[in-house]
């Protein structure tokens, strides 16, 4: 025979015997004291859990039904686009651990970016808090990526781009190539010289006049000394060459005789 102590301030519980059904039950609030009895071998009953009720899990959320045995484990299951943020929760003494789970919506169509020149299959069916990155053509800069959030795909910035340099995003920005760049009256050689023929966007180069000249703005209220790229457009669109002026002849001697005894 086994003594038991039962104390009226536990949590609810039952207990049977191995011989006749024997359930004892008592309240966690009671009168103080304890009840004592003899009985054959023992079996303790636990709490089951019943699975959480998740927004876009199924139903029930747990892959082994509604109701999860003492020392069972919940897998947990989420609806056809989305993801749970844990495989599984632990069921001890009717409390689940964690005591419940997430569905995150994945991104299932890719996001928009101009000027990359096609979709962006590589951005298509992804978990949340994934990062995608544009695949623009050749030389190209992008603005930024993305970063899926319940669903959407979320523009982050370039941070090599500073705020001006940054405009209808999201995008692919284009390259200048300087060999297209219009004539300019006093240079006789492309701009840009000493780089490659396709200036990155929100990249700068040197403008280029003859020996004699110096680059002024295209109203020639301003030198001039670089261009930027923008886009696909270089920016100022055109400069001009204006000649330096010569400096004065000076006379190194005057003849003085005609002021003699003045």
């Amino acid at each position: 025979a086994v003594m038991l102590v039962f104390d009226l301030g536990a949590p609810q519980r039952g207990v049977t015997s191995g011989g006749p059904p024997l359930r004892l039950c008592w309240a966690r609030s009671g009168a103080e004291g304890h009840a004592a009895v003899e009985v054959g071998l023992l079996e303790l009953l636990e709490n089951s859990c019943r699975a959480p009720a998740v927004a876009g899990a199924m139903s029930p959320s747990c892959d082994e039904g509604g109701n999860v045995p003492h020392l069972g484990v919940c897998s947990t299951r989420c609806e056809e686009g989305f993801d749970a943020s844990i495989p599984s929760l632990e069921c001890t003494s009717g409390v689940l651990s964690p005591a419940t789970f997430e569905c995150y919506k994945r991104c299932l169509l890719p996001p928009i970016v101009a000027g990359a020149g096609g979709e962006q299959d590589q951005c298509r069916d992804k978990p949340h808090e994934s990062i995608c990155t544009p695949d623009c053509s050749r030389n190209h800069v992008p603005s930024g990526d993305f970063v899926c959030s319940h669903g959407f795909w979320v523009h982050r910035p370039n941070p090599d781009l500073s705020d001006d340099l940054l405009y209808s995003v999201p995008r692919c920005y284009q390259p200048c190539n300087k060999n297209i760049f219009p004539s300019v009256v006093g240079s006789t050689s492309t701009v840009c010289p000493g780089h490659s023929a396709n200036i990155p966007h929100g990249g700068t180069c040197p403008t280029n006049c003859d020996d004699d000249h110096t680059a002024f703005s295209a109203d020639a209220s301003q030198g001039l000394a670089s261009l930027q790229c923008r886009d696909g457009s270089f920016e100022p669109a055109t400069f001009v060459c204006k000649r330096r002026c010569a400096a004065p002849a000076i006379a190194h001697a005057v003849n003085l005789e005609a002021c003699h005894g003045t």
